[in-house]
């Protein structure tokens, strides 16, 4: 649990000074390809086989494959499910999407005099291939005895930073207040580092004076909250988008022995994700009138920020939260470049190898945040004869923030190392290998605030301390029972790219898939399922000055069935 403190601190540093993260980096990078549904039914395991305008986003050497020219068109049906652990309260979701998979044109080009050694043809490919669908909806939902999302915030605000979308919001909302005896606090504690200068709206603002010494005592961990029997918490995540890319190809046959492809890419990156996240005292307001006497000897106390003085509120009652909710709305559009270059070997008709390799995606990225926060608050005062309390709503609070920023961002580089065996015209198997090396992502700020420059630079640090080199394998077979009809199926494994001892090592995705492929002469019809089981932690928030067992990940399953048809036309 070390090393999940430790990133998820620094995640929460970053986000409130530049509004990039670690997460956002894999997220530009893990992909898992789609495109046509002969490449899907294979697990996409295309990089020796060519053939298909998938495997020009694999190793664009597959292009020089073709024997006649090809147009193709891919669209699906997507159905997204996702189920979450939290303290042992399971909850689900799900989501229907119709995503475009692919659409491309390949040309293939042969001299007047046919060849049977040197360049046998040329060929040209245009067109665009879907690498990752955003599509999920998560419904998280449970009891929490030992923290809130405004812990987070009064970290952060106790450290200094006090972000106009986060700190400051919650601060205006008086979910985040100053505290009155932070001096005290600091004399009492003089071993203590951490300063104690705000305080939340769940911490009540509270302090009991200590007979003793005359100082307040109080307790930051929320079982000691008194009356409160714990929050309830309801967050709900919507995700939505696309990772995709534009290809540009070119490549040669040689004496049907060497086929060498390159391809420029342009992926456009497309994300928004809206979060709403509602927090409520466990049992309402009876939790206060069944325990007054816990509330005797309390005193509330106000920062009036036009005033710059403290308000004692003894005398106009207790301040009361009944629930509040925080919203947040991320877009990310990003445009960039890269460049594949491949090459797939044939020593006999029925053996192909294949290489390639992706040089880094150069990224620059547009972000809009947008929060708010809806808060209801209470008075709390006793009654004239003083032997019951009583409870005054207070007026709404809601409003919202806005920010933009702006960035650069490397992805890795990946090499391919493929293989794939032909039986004939009857079938075939393929395998390939993908390394990608995830510590080699980098930010680069368009910023000339000396503060952003060195939060991207500590964010590029624990790049390299989060992540790690994956191997990914991809699995394929195809059987021909006839000359028209084509079975296949696929298998492949995506590693996590979190290190060993980081909360998330234990992220895995795995996807099966099989389809059927149809031939006429001049047109063809495939069609491919594909299943999607993905296992990882999600992290609701986290703040250090709270124990780890009240802060702990939910668990995640999302599964993701993809039904794709491939209409393509040869000529």
């Amino acid at each position: 649990m070390k090393r999940y403190i430790g990133a998820l601190a620094f995640l929460t540093a970053s986000l409130m000074v530049t509004g990039q993260t670690t997460e956002d980096a894999i997220r530009f990078t893990s992909s898992q390809p789609t495109g046509t549904a002969r490449s899907m039914s294979l697990g996409n395991a295309m990089g020796s086989l060519g053939g298909d305008y998938s495997s020009i986003g694999i190793n664009p050497a597959g292009i020089a494959v073709y024997r006649s020219s090809e147009f193709t068109f891919t669209p699906s049906f997507r159905f997204d499910r996702t189920e979450a652990d939290y303290y042992g309260l399971k909850t689900d979701d799900d989501r229907i999407t119709m995503p475009f998979q692919q659409i491309g044109f390949v040309g293939t080009y042969k001299p007047i005099r046919e060849a049977t050694s040197g360049i046998i043809s040329t060929h040209f490919a245009i067109g665009y291939n879907r690498n990752k669908t955003f599509s999920r909806k998560t419904y998280i939902n449970g009891l929490n005895i030992g923290s809130s999302l405004l812990d987070m915030f009064t970290h952060n605000a106790n450290m200094g930073r006090m972000d106009n979308l986060y700190e400051r919001l919650a601060y205006d909302a008086f979910l985040l207040d100053r505290n009155p005896f932070a001096s005290e606090v600091a004399s009492m504690f003089p071993n203590e580092s951490y300063p104690h200068n705000y305080l939340n709206a769940f911490e009540y603002n509270r302090f009991n004076v200590d007979d003793e010494n005359g100082f307040p005592s109080y307790d930051l961990a929320v079982p000691q909250w008194g009356p409160l029997d714990g929050i309830n918490q309801t967050r709900i995540l919507s995700e939505s988008g696309s990772s995709g890319e534009f290809n540009i190809a070119a490549g040669a046959n040689i004496s049907h022995t060497f086929y060498i492809g390159a391809s420029l890419g342009i992926p456009v990156f497309s994300y928004t994700r809206n979060m709403d996240h509602f927090e409520e005292v466990a049992g309402g307001r009876n939790n206060y009138a069944n325990f007054p006497e816990q509330l005797e000897g309390y005193y509330e106390y106000r920062w009036l920020e036009s005033e710059q003085l403290w308000l004692d509120t003894e005398e106009e009652g207790f301040f009361g939260l009944d629930d509040y909710t925080f919203r947040e709305r991320i877009t990310t559009r990003a445009t960039g470049i890269n460049l594949k270059t491949g090459i797939i070997y044939k020593p006999i008709n029925a053996l192909r190898i294949g290489a390639a390799f992706h040089t880094p995606t150069f990224f620059s990225v547009d972000n809009e945040y947008t929060t708010r926060i809806i808060a209801d608050q209470f008075l709390i005062d006793l009654s004239d004869d003083e032997e019951t309390y009583l409870f005054y709503d207070l007026d709404r609070f809601d409003e919202r923030r806005y920010a933009e920023n702006s960035y650069n961002f490397r992805t890795p580089f990946k090499a391919i190392g493929s293989v794939s065996y032909l039986f004939g015209t009857r079938g075939l198997i393929s395998v390939d290998y993908e390394y990608t090396d995830n510590t080699s992502m980098q930010y680069r700020s368009k910023s000339s605030s000396i503060a952003d420059k060195a939060a991207v630079s500590e964010l590029n640090n624990q790049i390299n301390n989060t992540f790690r080199a994956t191997h990914n394998l991809r699995f394929g077979a195809e059987f021909r029972p006839t000359e028209t009809v084509t079975l296949r199926g696929g298998f492949a494994n995506y590693q996590s790219p979190y290190q060993s001892n980081h909360f998330r090592s234990g992220d895995k995705t795995q996807t099966y898939s099989f389809g059927v492929g149809y031939r006429m002469q001049n047109m063809f019809v495939d069609v491919a399922y594909m299943m999607r089981n993905q296992k990882y932690m999600y992290s609701m928030y986290y703040a250090p000055h709270i124990e780890e067992e009240f802060q702990e990940p939910v668990s995640m399953i999302a599964n993701t069935h993809t039904l794709a048809v491939t209409l393509g036309w040869r000529f």
